[in-house]
């Protein structure tokens, strides 16, 4: 999983740590699971790699198995699919209504319509493959830290323009736990997301 990008072009962090029988690294800044998917499923291991790209989408999913990439797609662009097995996911896919049974994209009609989409797609992944990190894992533990390239430099405080971000997804009905001031993935990538079809609605 990629997290939010601080520091200077070149740093990089991960956080490891494991859950639900899944170890898991996130990674913050210029970092390198996605280089070296196949080489970390290498070995009879699963590996999924999720980016949320939440300034330029679509967020992208990847996954890969015995060494060898097995299915890619972006998030929102799931009729777009490539890999070993770029059909693995397809039936869920179209029970979730995300894509329409010919395999072509059910677009979403609304800025509404688009933020749970984005969760429907995001529910496929998490069911098919079992996953699950707790915001008390994930947000809360202290995880153990590493620098992978670079010399990074980590912003921990409140980001800048969430209360923004905050009233703003409070007026279409989402609500979020943020003591720590930071703004989910998916709810930055549907703000983005408005603020280039129509930066009034963001301005």
């Amino acid at each position: 999983m990629r997290g939010r990008s601080y520091g200077v072009r070149g740093d990089g962090v991960v956080r490891v740590g494991e859950d639900a029988g899944w170890a898991f690294a996130v990674e913050y800044g210029d970092s390198t699971g996605a280089d070296r998917l196949e080489e970390i499923a290498s070995g009879r291991v699963d590996a999924v790699h999720y980016l949320p790209m939440s300034a330029r989408p679509p967020a992208r999913f990847h996954y890969a198995k015995n060494g060898v990439l097995t299915c890619s797609f972006g998030i929102g662009e799931e009729h777009r699919r490539w890999g070993a097995e770029p059909d693995l996911l397809l039936p869920e896919l179209i029970a979730e209504e995300i894509l329409h049974p010919d395999g072509s994209q059910n677009f979403p009609a609304s800025r509404v319509h688009y933020m749970a989409y984005h969760e429907r797609s995001l529910g496929v992944l998490e069911r098919r493959f079992g996953l699950s990190l707790p915001r008390a894992v994930l947000g809360e533990a202290r995880l153990p830290a590493y620098s992978v390239r670079g010399t990074p430099a980590m912003r921990t405080g409140p980001e800048p323009d969430h209360q923004q971000i905050k009233a703003w997804a409070a007026a279409l009905g989402l609500t979020w736990n943020d003591a720590g001031g930071r703004v989910p993935s998916h709810v930055r990538e549907a703000w983005n997301h408005i603020a280039r079809q129509d930066p009034k609605e963001t301005a």
